[in-house]
């Protein structure tokens, strides 16, 4: 709580990212935190880090740890191993064609500008795929968002990714979304137990 101030809110506003709080997350291991043991990851349930997911909230703290925290947990379901770094995550859905190149864009990513990978989802053979790609493959191009978080509609026409896998049956795009919904729910909660107590003390 004493390293999120306003000051650093202000500055990723801005686009800037702070390094030294996301390695001291990374370094707590917390961006596994869903990720099964046997996958380098702390093996914990959604129920076990919603404390953790509210913390969050509560002090709106301005990394995307919630959000890579999740997309590891998804790479994990795919197979895939968990990447180092903070990921973003596009919830538009793609097109891979038979050369396992990407067609079609993910509209405002939150993070996106700041994170060395970004994850989406595609379409192939009426199987959906999960990508792994380099932000530095990508084009981005910034957008305001409501959140204020640094954001960019990613151009994905032409980029082969890092890696791809195809999802398990029964993980769709909707299950992607009820995922970061469920983040987004914590985080939330998080932000008004806080204003309660605010409410409270001041009344």
């Amino acid at each position: 709580a004493a390293q999120v101030t306003p000051e650093k809110r202000k500055a990723v506003e801005s686009g800037q990212f702070d390094t030294a709080l996301w390695q001291e997350c990374e370094a707590l291991g917390l961006t596994g935190a869903l990720v099964p043991e046997s996958a380098g990851g702390a093996g914990l349930s959604w129920a076990d880090i919603a404390p953790s997911l509210m913390v969050l909230g509560k002090y709106a703290a301005p990394v995307p740890l919630g959000e890579t925290l999740v997309a590891n947990h998804v790479l994990s379901a795919a197979g895939m191993a968990m990447v180092a770094g903070p990921v973003a995550t596009g919830f538009d859905m793609l097109t891979l064609d038979a050369q396992g190149v990407l067609h079609g864009a993910a509209k405002s990513v939150n993070w996106a500008p700041v994170c060395p990978h970004i994850i989406v989802l595609a379409q192939h053979q009426g199987q959906t795929h999960l990508c792994l790609l380099r932000s530095s493959d990508l084009r981005l191009a910034a957008v305001n968002t409501l959140s204020r978080e640094p954001a960019a509609d990613v151009a994905c026409d032409g980029v082969k990714p890092v890696a791809t896998a195809a999802l398990p049956e029964g993980f769709s795009q909707t299950t992607l979304l009820a995922h970061f919904a469920v983040l987004h729910t914590a985080q939330i909660a998080g932000a008004l137990g806080h204003m309660l107590a605010l409410c409270v003390q001041y009344a």
